[in-house]
């Protein structure tokens, strides 16, 4: 521990799950108007980054991550729910000072946390342009992004309660800050960014109303302070009144919020079951082909996926008329005995023209005999994937 740092304030470390489309945009201060108002650019210069060599890209690495789990395990990796279901990591910590010895006081931080736990940092920025007007101080803090895979066993490596109690431990020690009093002792829980402008939006409203108490008693002491105490009360009732409408906005921006997550819930539950059921019949479907392409074809082949491809065809109607006509086309993916990938294309006329034994043939009455429930599911989930962007 360096004894000669400074004990302003007490040492903290907060862990919460890496929002990895935003983490890298916000932490290199990448957005032109970032919705921390605290932020000065005119000190982002002394901020410090570092990124590990192998991993460009925390979205690309959750992915991969995920898909991992799900090769292994046999099923999905939570995305939603308690944060033991996040991969990626984000850990707040605070620094006691805004110096460029902070970087070396991060790493020896982060090289405990590494050993102690056998997790991996792949982020590390310290954040020196933060100052708060209200305060009149610099919020010197670093950001640390941990990978928490295990990738020998896949699985999510899990910290316990006095695994946490050591990390704060550890930071203390490297920080030379008070270790502060545990959680599970005092009862208080992390707040979020709003509920904590709410919290210190009420103090605020209590601290100026025990004001404006202790002025009432004083006027009442002296008839000369009469007139300047009142103005003093007026001031604080519009400061008051100030800070409670923005309570109420930032209120109604939580209601808000709150809508639009029950909206995008709902709409994630009824694609997460179209994408089920179309799982289900693709699986089927692709049975069917191997099927068809084992009867059909003299070297073995292996159907790797299919889809289909709706046209209009302009054709003449028997009183000459032009007219459009829709046709389903049935692609189909295989792999030859090379490795190679390869397509055929069938529809409803190969059904009617081909040979007994051909390929085409055999495709086109595969998908002629499905119903038009099963057509419109397929069709259906291609049409939701377009819509919602989501790919499962």
């Amino acid at each position: 521990m360096n004894k000669n740092l400074s004990k302003k304030g007490g040492a903290s470390s907060h862990l919460r799950p890496c929002k990895v489309a935003f983490c890298d945009k916000h932490n290199e201060r990448l957005d032109a108007n970032p919705s921390n108002k605290n932020i000065r650019p005119q000190f982002s210069v002394n901020n410090s980054t570092w990124k590990a060599p192998d991993c460009p890209n925390l979205v690309t690495l959750d992915r991969q991550i995920r898909k991992d789990y799900l090769s292994y395990n046999g099923r999905h990796l939570p995305n939603r729910g308690a944060s033991k279901a996040s991969p990626l990591k984000e850990s707040v910590t605070l620094m006691p000072g805004g110096g460029k010895y902070t970087d070396i006081i991060q790493q020896r931080i982060i090289a405990r946390v590494e050993k102690e736990f056998g997790i991996r940092c792949i982020r590390r920025y310290n954040h020196r342009d933060e100052y708060c007007e209200e305060t009149g101080t610099f919020n010197w803090h670093g950001h640390e992004v941990w990978d928490m895979y295990d990738y020998e066993n896949h699985r999510m490596i899990k910290l316990t309660r006095n695994d946490c109690r050591k990390w704060q431990d550890i930071v203390a020690e490297e920080t030379g800050m008070p270790r502060g009093t545990p959680a599970y002792e005092t009862g208080r829980k992390w707040l979020s960014a709003n509920e904590y402008k709410l919290k210190r939006q009420q103090e605020k409203i209590n601290e100026q109303e025990q004001i404006i108490a202790n002025n009432e008693e004083k006027i009442e002491k002296t008839e000369d302070e009469f007139d300047v105490q009142l103005n003093l009360k007026e001031s604080l009732n519009k400061h008051i009144h100030k800070l409670e409408s923005e309570k109420e906005e930032l209120e109604k921006e939580n209601v808000l919020l709150d809508g639009k997550n029950k909206e995008l819930r709902k709409t994630y539950r009824m694609v997460s079951a179209a994408f089920s059921i179309g799982k289900k019949l693709n699986r089927s479907i692709v049975a069917q082909l191997q099927d068809v392409f084992d009867r059909t074809s003299n070297e073995p082949m292996e159907v790797v996926g299919f889809f289909i491809e709706t046209q209009m065809m302009n054709l003449i109607s028997p009183t000459g008329q032009p007219i459009e006509h829709e046709v389903d086309k049935y692609v189909v993916k295989y792999k030859n005995s090379q490795g190679e990938i390869h397509s055929v294309v069938a529809n409803k006329d190969d059904f009617y023209k081909a040979s007994n034994h051909s390929l085409q043939r055999g495709i086109s009455q595969l998908f002629a005999n499905l119903n038009s429930h099963q057509m419109s599911v397929l069709k259906a989930v291609k049409q939701q994937r377009k819509k919602t962007g989501i790919h499962r």
